[in-house]
């Protein structure tokens, strides 16, 4: 039987049994720290858009508060607008009046605000009973 220059199976089971060589020990921190660095960015995307979105349904909510409120006044009231701060955000808002068919009226709100330097809408509308028309003085 020819000779084989291998390392006998005693000295390869001792060597293994040591630990772990260099190289895999950098291995396995490059690919933890990779995974905890796309953790930390899905984090920090949904913590954003979070946000966003909190301040969308804030924009709603302000919207059809304003709607009902313009609603339950005289229709002489409007246009009505103003600005709502919350959490650093300043809303403004408009309820306006706009043309409808089949004898009802109806109401627009549209309120705006600046994130991340971008303009953002939200508009809501309702449908309201229409005010009678009055006769025209002679």
């Amino acid at each position: 039987m020819p000779w084989a220059a291998s390392t006998p199976p005693a000295a390869s089971a001792r060597r293994r049994a040591g630990g772990f060589s260099l190289l895999e020990l950098l291995v396995a921190a490059v690919v933890l720290a990779v995974g905890l660095v796309m953790v930390a960015e899905s984090i920090s995307a949904g913590l954003t858009a979070a946000a966003r979105t909190e301040r969308r349904l804030f924009a709603g909510r302000l919207a059809a508060d304003r709607l009902n409120r313009a609603a339950a006044e005289a229709p002489a009231a409007l246009p009505q607008e103003g600005q709502t701060h919350l959490a650093g955000v300043a809303y403004h808002w408009k309820v306006q009046q706009a043309r409808s068919q089949g004898g009802l009226g109806r109401l627009v709100c549209t309120v705006r605000w600046k994130s991340r330097g971008w303009q953002r809408t939200v508009t809501l509308e309702r449908l309201v009973p229409a005010q009678p028309q009055r006769p025209a003085a002679p």
